[in-house]
């Protein structure tokens, strides 16, 4: 089980700069619902922590979910679902199927996103939380364009 603790020193790095910005854009209120896409990766999994430990340690009080799209139902959720059970937040699973749609010419994981994005913001609405939270670090871009072009090249070969 993970335990949460707070400590005014080993934690200030993070939560002080967060909490922050957090503040300076108004991007959280108070007693607001924040959506969190959980993938299983580490920058969706940090920025679950940080903003489970800003709300329940700062002065800003907000609800966290955690919503995770599965586009294969293969896909295991039981490590992310311990985590928000941890953590005492709520998981939700949505799937989005795309097996039956044709590759399109921007490739599969430009398509896969948009779907998953779309399923996503869709179920979001309908649960009334208009606030949703990406972890996405700098690299991210870099790798994202490597594997477009990649995929890219792999389709025109095809």
């Amino acid at each position: 089980m993970i335990e949460l603790k707070h400590n005014k020193n080993n934690n200030k790095w993070f939560s002080g700069k967060v909490l922050k910005t957090i503040q300076d854009f108004n991007l959280i209120e108070a007693g607001e619902t924040i959506a969190v896409g959980l993938s299983g990766g580490i920058d969706s999994i940090t920025l679950l922590l940080i903003l489970e430990y800003i709300s329940r340690f700062s002065h800003i009080k907000f609800h966290i979910i955690a919503v995770h799209v599965q586009v294969y139902d293969k896909h295991d959720t039981k490590v992310m679902e311990e985590l928000c059970r941890d953590l005492d937040v709520e998981f939700f699973n949505i799937f989005a199927n795309n097996h039956d749609l044709p590759v399109p010419e921007k490739g599969i994981c430009y398509t896969c996103s948009k779907l998953k994005k779309g399923a996503l913001i869709e179920d979001l609405k309908a649960r009334g939380i208009n606030k949703l939270a990406f972890g996405h670090h700098a690299d991210d871009l870099l790798e994202t364009l490597l594997m477009k072009e990649n995929t890219t090249k792999k389709l025109s070969k095809g």
